[in-house]
């Protein structure tokens, strides 16, 4: 819980710092920096930095953001991991959006049978450098 009876203030502090904490983790975990996240989740970099460092807590609509963005809010509250299907399933978003981004700053067009073969590709290479035994599904 957040909030404890027993010196509250405390407690609360102590709390928010470790929800701060794997807020930044999560953030890490993306590749984002505060201003992407930021940006990703119509936040302010303010905001995030207030959230990370356990000055505040994330209201329920910046925690919808969050899970949208990514991240694993069961985590961030809890401190306990979801499946590892949602692992794969953000690798995979990952590699698709690094497609996506390359595609653009090379002024590409590419077929979906490539898209999707160089997103593999990517996926591969994440999963490598993760130290993960789960490529291509």
């Amino acid at each position: 819980m957040i909030y404890m009876k027993k010196d509250q203030n405390q407690t609360q502090i102590v709390n928010r710092q470790e929800i701060g904490k794997r807020i930044l983790e999560e953030r890490s975990r993306l590749g984002l920096t505060q201003s992407a996240l930021a940006d990703m989740t119509g936040s302010s970099r303010v905001s995030i930095v207030k959230y990370e460092s356990g000055a505040t807590l994330p209201s329920a609509e910046a925690l919808v953001a969050f899970d949208q963005v990514g991240f694993d809010v069961r985590y961030v509250l809890r401190g306990l991991k979801s499946d590892e299907r949602s692992v794969i399933r953000d690798r995979f978003r990952r590699a698709f959006e690094e497609v996506s981004r390359q595609e653009k700053v090379n002024r590409e067009r590419l077929s979906d049978e490539v898209r999707l073969e160089l997103t593999w590709r990517i996926y591969d290479a994440f999963a490598a450098s993760e130290g993960s035994n789960d490529r291509r599904l």
